[in-house]
């Protein structure tokens, strides 16, 4: 477990500077959890916390990782998929270390999920975290139920 908080700390509390739509936007990464997956299908999607706060998570190789983004200004729901190419060209490599190191300690096999790094979260993002690993801890579905209309 030290190597994944050690890898989280070293490589995903830093400050991002991306071109969206003409503009350069700093993302900061604030938090980071690993999940385990019961799929090992590829997936993403962004959850928005606050106008300048938002989570990508990322699932692949039977891991579900969640990264806490801050932006120093809002972006527009129409430029995820753009962002999203941005930071997974960043963040790739960073999460195939960390797949790397959870299979070394048998991850899936002893742990359920675990909030891998906290830099000075706000209060939202960290009431989602929170939220998110106690669902994880006690396997219940991570996705609001709706009512059909």
């Amino acid at each position: 477990m030290i190597n994944l908080y050690g890898i989280a700390q070293r490589e995903l509390a830093k400050d991002l500077i991306f071109d969206i739509d003409g503009e350069s936007v700093i993302i900061s990464i604030k938090g980071a959890m690993i999940a385990a997956a019961k799929s090992k299908n590829y997936n993403f999607s962004f959850v928005e916390i606050a106008e300048t706060e938002f989570v990508m998570m990322v699932q692949m190789s039977g891991y579900l990782f969640y990264i806490g983004l801050e932006s120093d200004e809002g972006i527009e729901e129409e430029a995820y998929p753009e962002l999203f190419r941005a930071l997974m060209i960043q963040l790739l490599p960073i999460l195939e270390r960390l797949i790397r190191a959870a299979d070394r300690i048998n991850y899936k096999s002893t742990r359920k999920a675990d909030i891998l790094l906290d830099d000075d979260m706000t209060s939202n993002m960290k009431e989602f975290f929170y939220q998110t690993l106690i669902k994880h801890i006690k396997d219940v579905s991570i996705y609001e139920q709706t009512d059909v209309a």
